[in-house]
């Protein structure tokens, strides 16, 4: 499956089962935003200046983690 960011927030719907912009489902979108929250919230906490640091480590990360799943 392909992810197609919403073309703005206020074009997602909240009624049926998906966003009739980007076509994910409510519980997807929900989710990644409940990761970007959380997200958010640690760097916050932890004062982390060296955003593109921390960035490019989390998604050196997840990528080494997607390779090891496969």
């Amino acid at each position: 499956m392909q992810f197609k960011p919403c073309i703005d927030h206020n074009a997602c719907n909240t009624d049926g089962t998906h966003c009739r912009a980007c076509r994910r489902s409510h519980a997807e979108i929900n989710q990644l935003r409940a990761i970007v929250d959380q997200t958010f919230n640690l760097i916050k906490v932890l004062e982390y200046e060296n955003l593109d640091d921390f960035f490019a480590y989390l998604e050196k990360k997840v990528r080494k983690k997607l390779r090891h799943s496969s």
